[in-house]
C-alpha cells in the first residue's frame, strides 16, 4: 500500500471500500447536493489543514471530499428519521424545509423514459433511416449496445411525435 493511501486511511478512519462507497453516492446526487457537498469541503479543508499541516494538499482536499459526503449523508438520515414531537416550532421549520429541498432534489434527478428516448435519438434516427432498422430491431439494439429497455411501441410513438412536428416546422 502506498505512503498517500495510508495517509488517507489514517485521517478518514475508514478503508478504501467504505470511501468509493461514498464517492458513488456522490454520483448518484443532484448538482445541487453537490454544491452543498463542495461547500462544507471547503470548511472540512481549512480544519483537516490546521490539524494535519504536514500532509499534501491533494490528499487533504480528498480526506475532506469523503467527508462532507459523509456529513451529507448523515444529514440526509437525519431529516428520514426525524421527531418532530419534541421539537420546536423553529426546529420544524427547519427540517421541513430540508426536506422539501432534498424532495425537489430528488424529483429532477429522476430522468423520464421520453427524457432517456430523446438522449439516444441520434442513434434510433440513423438506425431507422440509414440502417432501415425496425422498431423491435432498435430496441433490442438499444437494449444489446447501451443497456437500455425500451419497448418498440413507445419508440415508435416518441418517433410520430417527433418526426409529425419535425415536418410542422419544415412545412410551416
Amino acid at each position: 500500500m502506498k505512503d498517500e493511501d495510508l495517509e488517507v486511511e489514517r485521517i478518514l478512519k475508514m478503508n478504501e471500500e467504505e470511501q468509493k462507497v461514498y464517492l458513488r453516492h456522490f454520483s448518484r446526487i443532484s448538482v445541487i447536493g453537490k454544491v452543498e457537498i463542495m461547500s462544507v469541503h471547503n470548511i472540512l479543508f481549512h480544519k483537516l489543514r490546521q490539524q494535519n499541516s504536514d500532509v499534501i494538499m491533494k490528499i487533504l482536499s480528498y480526506c475532506a471530499i469523503i467527508l462532507s459526503i459523509e456529513v451529507h449523508i448523515n444529514n440526509s438520515k437525519y431529516l428520514q428519521n426525524a421527531n418532530i414531537n419534541n421539537m420546536t416550532l423553529d426546529e420544524i421549520r427547519d427540517v421541513s424545509s430540508r426536506k422539501a429541498k432534498l424532495f425537489l432534489q430528488k424529483q429532477f434527478r429522476v430522468q423520464s423514459k421520453r427524457d432517456k428516448h430523446v438522449s439516444y435519438w441520434a442513434v434510433i434516427r440513423t438506425l431507422k433511416n440509414d440502417e432501415k432498422y425496425s422498431f423491435r430491431q432498435i430496441s433490442a439494439y438499444l437494449k444489446k449496445y447501451h443497456k437500455f429497455e425500451v419497448t418498440y411501441s413507445s419508440i415508435y410513438n416518441l418517433w410520430k411525435d417527433l418526426e409529425s412536428n419535425q415536418q410542422r416546422k419544415n412545412n410551416g
